[in-house]
């Protein structure tokens, strides 16, 4: 752990629970969390802190540096651990700029310039080796939250047992997640994460990838859920699911009679009535009132043969579907009426 960010670390929290080379952990007096979630874990790849508290909601949530977390406690060390940082640079620069150091320089001979070379243009593959991770089927405790939800993983998911890891040059913590693979035309482009102890998940992707997963990666989805447990819910061979963001028109336009499966809610009311102008959308009969999504219809009893057929008899479009999604439950949804 280096010296100087360990020791402001501790001088603004109290008690510390653990203590090491890699890892303090404590209270955390930001979000007034007393589970010891707060941690300063140094990572040797970069040499370098990063300060995560682990109780969602809190301001450092998301790993952040020491100087930035004394910031956010409004610490009265900021300054003197300002001084002491450019104490250190100034040392660096006194030692890289000695007298022999500069005499060295000096004596170099000349080395001719090499010619520039026009950048080598980028692949559209991402360098990042899946067997980084373990086999979702490997993992006990993984293979049962995915089991409590009624499915069996499927064989390329994967589980993160490591802290850090770096993807497209950014360092990500991802400790007890579920991994599963995203790809286009069968080429690996990224992937969703989702953790196993909390509700909390991510997607990783490289630049332009649209955030849809695809069981079969060269084809186009029949159906298309918000999540992909609720995918993979129904018994349709071809299936996708919208992780963590709205398709662009560019994309919606090569889904042509693709259903759209939205969730029982208001945002996924909200959602079917907007994409009911182009596109085919399930409406909720009145039977599955209760139900969110179909992963909860799944885990309630209804087969998946019985929620695909379902879907398929309740599939509107145009006119037909804004004037169901919103008559049915709209004050439940208050969804607004033109």
């Amino acid at each position: 752990m280096v010296g100087l960010d360990a020791k402001f670390f501790k001088r603004n929290i109290g008690k510390i629970k653990k203590d090491s080379n890699n890892e303090i952990s404590c209270c955390c007096p930001l979000c007034g969390d007393a589970k010891n979630r707060l941690h300063l874990i140094h990572v040797q790849a970069d040499n370098y802190n990063y300060v995560k508290c682990f109780n969602s909601g809190c301001e450092v949530e998301e790993p952040t540096s020491v100087f930035n977390f004394l910031i956010k406690l409004n610490s009265p060390d900021i300054d003197a651990y300002k001084r002491e940082v450019l104490q250190d640079k100034i040392s660096v620069i006194k030692s890289e700029f000695s007298l022999n150091n500069l005499l060295k320089k000096v004596q170099k001979p000349k080395v001719e310039p090499t010619p520039e070379v026009s950048e080598v243009p980028r692949t559209n593959e991402v360098e990042m080796p899946l067997h980084h991770f373990k086999l979702c089927k490997d993992c006990p405790e993984c293979l049962e939250y995915v089991r409590s939800r009624g499915l069996e993983p499927l064989a390329d998911w994967r589980f993160s047992t490591e802290k850090f890891f770096t993807f497209n040059k950014k360092n990500i913590y991802l400790l007890d997640y579920l991994i599963v693979p995203i790809y286009i035309s069968n080429k690996f482009k990224g992937f969703y994460s989702r953790s196993i102890r909390e509700k909390s998940f991510s997607t990783f992707l490289m630049p332009d990838v649209p955030k849809l997963w695809r069981n079969q990666p060269t084809k186009k989805p029949v159906i298309i859920t918000e999540g992909i447990f609720d995918a993979l819910s129904i018994a349709e061979p071809n299936i996708g699911a919208m992780i963590g963001a709205d398709l662009s028109p560019k994309i919606r336009s090569q889904l042509t009679d693709t259903i759209f499966a939205f969730d029982n809610d208001v945002t996924g009311t909200e959602k079917a009535i907007k994409f009911s102008k182009e596109h085919k959308v399930f409406v909720w009969p009145e039977t599955w009132r209760k139900y969110k999504d179909f992963n909860e219809l799944l885990l309630d009893g209804h087969t998946k043969e019985e929620i695909r057929d379902t879907i398929f008899d309740n599939v509107y479009t145009g006119i037909m579907a804004e004037t169901r999604l919103r008559m049915k439950d709209w004050q439940k949804f208050k969804v607004k009426l033109i």
